[in-house]
Parts: C-alpha cells; structure tokens; sequence
C-alpha cells in the first residue's frame, strides 16, 4: 500500500492538531506504535524538519491531550514529505493564503505590481 500524506495549513498561525489515530496513518504499516507517539515522530520531524522550517512551520507536542500541533507562520507555499523509513517523498504540506488566489491578483494588479522574471541579456553577435 502507498501511502499518500497530504497536510493542509492556513498562514499566520491557524493551527492545526493532529491526534495519534491521525499520525498513525503517516507511518507504514506496523511502523508506529501508539503507545510511544513521542519516540516516532521525533523521526518523522528530523527527517522533514527542512521542509517545515522552509515554510515556517513550528510545531509542539501537547503532552496531555496527546497531540501534534502544526503552526504556519506567515508563509505560504507547498513542500514536499518524506518517509522517516526510507526517506522517498509520499506526501507534501501545503500552506494557503488566507487570501483566495483571486483577491491576491486584484490587490496586485490594484497596487500595479507585475511580476517580471529576469531575462538572459542576448549577445550580439559579431560580423
């Protein structure tokens, strides 16, 4: 079975808690014990933690109710996860604008910002 993760946030700071029956499903099969959730997602951390610093993503553990908590700053943007066992990407994160991508159009064209990528300068050629 493949596993396909795929974690959706909202920018700044919307959290979002995931429980271990949650968790569980990002590991393979008997890769996860729920008695130790701790132990296995500190492997999980390590091996995506790039990816999440890349889009600012903290993260903390709620000892008591037994749950991760996924807190998006002020970035948006999708990266990819990886597998803590093997380390092959099986799933991404995704963080949306709070914006729908529609009004974040109508404010740049409103401000007339245009976004122009850098062009390679052309040689002339000499004859």
């Amino acid at each position: 079975m493949r596993l396909k993760v795929k974690i959706s946030l909202t920018e700044f700071g919307d959290t979002q808690t995931f429980s271990k029956e949650q968790i569980k499903n990002w590991f393979s099969s008997g890769k996860f014990d729920k008695r130790y959730p701790q132990e296995y997602l500190k492997k999980w951390i390590r091996t995506n933690s790039r990816y999440l610093a890349f889009l600012g993503i903290s993260y903390k553990w709620d000892d008591e109710k037994k749950k991760l908590i996924l807190i998006p700053g002020n970035k948006i943007g999708l990266v990819p996860l990886r597998n803590p066992y093997g380390g092959k990407v099986y799933g991404s994160i995704v963080v949306k604008s709070r914006l729908e991508w529609i009004n974040i159009y109508d404010i740049l064209e409103a401000i007339g910002w245009k976004y122009q990528p850098p062009f390679p300068k052309r040689r002339r050629a000499n004859y």
